[in-house]
């Protein structure tokens, strides 16, 4: 979910601070189809700030295109965790499984 050059957004979600570019690099790997690139982006950003609840939640998407839903589950907890919407981000996992 892309707002106008924003960074994307999931309901109850903590807004914290990334590098602008890394976040809209993982967006766009995925969005590319290039998934293993925009998991080891969302695994960088991770990294660099283990309580960014939309890079587990956004993972968590990638996974589940890749069809890892053991770990797209364990992304979609911690990103509840974290402060995301359980309900909103597994309908959307969920909407994502019906098109792959």
């Amino acid at each position: 979910m892309i707002n106008k050059n924003k960074e994307p957004t999931i309901s109850g979600s903590a807004s914290l601070v990334l590098p602008p570019n890394l976040t809209t690099f993982c967006i766009a790997y995925r969005n590319l189809g290039e998934l293993q690139r925009a998991i080891q982006d969302y695994n960088e950003a991770i990294h660099i700030n283990p309580q960014y609840a939309l890079a587990y939640a956004n993972r968590a998407i990638a996974y589940t295109l890749l069809d890892k839903d053991a770990e797209a589950q364990q992304d979609i907890d911690r990103a509840v965790e974290l402060g995301v919407n359980r309900a909103t981000l597994e309908g959307r996992v969920e909407q994502v499984k019906q098109e792959r």
